[in-house]
């Protein structure tokens, strides 16, 4: 479903070098610095936002304009880069730029499409995986697909058991803070302890993916800041749909070795 459609069109001429500490965020300051042509760059941008507060249908009003960022992926491809939730899991965004830069903007909310990484390694395994399940399907966090569970050596610290690890595809209407904090709910509830950086952990879950949309908030990166080098997560993530991380591209690329992996079911 196409939530919103904007576009904007500015004359560079008539751009002021001042704008750029009103409408440019951190990114985009540092390569503001570095652009010769800093008129053509600020009257993108500038278009670029006005048409993303076009298609959400507020404009500017309860937002700013560093709020988002637009940035480039492997490719050069220009991308959304988001400082606070929207509800929305795909944005699509295209600039151009003559004597005008104009750009438009297309706002998706598709049904699935967000990835929860989840991970247990102590006590009974699957049945605290099962059980966090559960609890997501009961707070309206619907499960569309699940992975096979695969039992794999730990990852950062490496003195504890083993992990029980899955990824699951859901649907739901939450953003992606609200959905953060529900996972982070669900995690105190079934009596995680945060007391060392990458220990053991009763479960664990992270949001993976949230469709093509590229987050950075205070307490969370989106798509994971370390999936690309997470064989436990990509896998999984592959084996539900082959699919491309928003910044790097297709993950099938990053697939490297697996030891000492088990699989523990495929149906559960």
């Amino acid at each position: 479903m196409i939530v919103g459609i904007g576009i904007d069109v500015v004359k560079i001429d008539r751009v002021e070098l001042s704008l750029s500490k009103r409408i440019l965020g951190p990114l985009e300051q540092l390569e503001f610095e570095s652009i010769k042509d800093k008129k053509t760059y600020l009257a993108a941008r500038f278009a670029a936002k006005e048409a993303f507060f076009k298609a959400i249908g507020t404009g500017v009003k309860n937002y700013s304009f560093t709020d988002i960022e637009i940035i480039h992926n492997h490719a050069g491809k220009p991308l959304l880069l988001f400082h606070r939730g929207f509800y929305f899991n795909f944005a699509h965004i295209s600039i151009t730029h003559d004597f005008v830069a104009a750009a438009q903007i297309i706002l998706e909310k598709r049904p699935g499409n967000v990835y929860i990484g989840v991970g247990s390694n102590l006590e009974d395994r699957l049945k605290n995986i099962q059980q966090a399940c559960n609890l997501m399907e009961s707070r309206k966090i619907k499960i569309i697909k699940k992975s096979s569970i695969y039992e794999t050596d730990p990852y950062g610290v490496k003195d504890q058991p083993d992990f029980y690890n899955c990824v699951l595809e859901v649907d739901t209407d939450f953003s992606v803070e609200e959905l953060l904090n529900m996972l982070l709910k669900i995690e105190q509830e079934m009596g995680r302890k945060r007391e060392k950086k990458w220990g053991p952990r009763i479960i664990d879950l992270d949001i993976l993916m949230y469709g093509n949309t590229v987050y950075k908030l205070p307490d969370l990166s989106v798509p994971h800041y370390d999936l690309i080098n997470r064989q436990f997560v990509i896998v999984p993530l592959l084996e539900i749909k082959a699919i491309d991380h928003p910044i790097y591209g297709e993950l099938k690329n990053f697939v490297g070795e697996r030891r000492d992996w088990r699989l523990v079911t495929k149906n559960w």
